[in-house]
């Protein structure tokens, strides 16, 4: 959350700094704090990564797990950023950027209104499965397999999936198990 989050929920700037003092929120930069209790990886984190980076984009483990696609606990933010994005991210957040290029971070975005205020950025659960394909490497290729079988068990777009294994040319792994279930 933002100062003026903090200060539009009728905070001074006296009661935030009794707060932080109290052990209530944590600053983790200018102008930018979260609650003490709240969970490290979570919507609250991913609201604080598209805050450091806006143009960033929650992606691979860390949208995986927000659709529930996955077993796998992420221990960062995966955050997809334009190639030779330069970020920063503070000490206590730990965030894995993976470069995309400017094109791939257009398409099959969500913005996402997080329960506890603010907003953030996140792939499209189709989109999603097929760039853990696309970065097998990073996140291991049975993650990748995982989730797509998760997918195939749940109400998706079919053909938001064969359109984002276009974009991310992962055809040859999506459209295999799509073949055998229509046949």
């Amino acid at each position: 959350m933002t100062r003026s989050d903090l200060q539009r929920d009728g905070h001074s700037g006296r009661t935030i700094q009794k707060l932080i003092k109290s052990g209530e929120i944590v600053r983790t930069r200018q102008g930018i704090y979260r609650l003490a209790h709240a969970t490290p990886i979570g919507e609250s984190s991913f609201v604080e990564a598209c805050r450091i980076a806006p143009l960033g984009v929650i992606c691979l483990l860390s949208a995986l797990s927000h659709y529930d696609l996955t077993t796998q606990i992420p221990t960062a933010v995966y955050l997809a950023v334009s190639t030779g994005t330069k970020n920063q991210a503070p000490d206590d957040l730990q965030i894995q950027y993976i470069e995309m290029l400017p094109q791939l971070l257009k398409h099959d975005v969500l913005r996402v209104a997080a329960s506890g205020g603010g907003f953030y950025r996140i792939f499209s659960k189709e989109r999603s499965v097929c760039d853990a394909f696309r970065y097998r490497r990073s996140v291991g290729e049975d993650v990748a397999y995982e989730a797509l079988g998760s997918l195939l068990r749940t109400q998706y777009s079919r053909s938001a999936l064969i359109k984002a294994a276009h974009l991310t040319r992962t055809e040859s792994f999506v459209l295999p198990p799509l073949r055998t279930l229509t046949t």
